[in-house]
């Protein structure tokens, strides 16, 4: 026979809010906050896509990181990351041979 009883757990008043493809647009971003109005006991997380499109990638980025929101990086923070990578090898390689040691058997 199953019963129910009373939770005595307490009412959960956080919030979860998640957001995801801002794409530089830190003005919007801030309207949105305006309204959505997390508090201290609120989650918030972005889905990545932080940058990139609009105007504003690195003031969005620095908001995030100085309210320290959980974030996952998006395809456009995978491409900027495989560029900047690509882009040191590259510099690497033309200074100090490194990419021909590493690539030869």
């Amino acid at each position: 026979m199953l019963t129910s009883t009373p939770s005595s757990q307490p009412a959960i008043s956080q919030r979860r809010i998640v957001i995801g493809d801002v794409h530089g647009h830190y003005d919007t971003l801030n309207l949105l906050l305006e309204a959505i109005a997390p508090n201290s006991e609120d989650q918030v997380y972005f889905l990545g896509d932080l940058i990139d499109r609009g105007p504003q990638s690195s003031q969005v980025v620095d908001f995030v990181m100085r309210h320290k929101y959980h974030c996952i990086l998006g395809n456009h923070e995978h491409m900027l990351l495989e560029t900047v990578v690509k882009g040191m090898l590259t510099l690497i390689n033309c200074k100090d041979g490194f990419m021909e040691g590493v690539t030869q058997p």
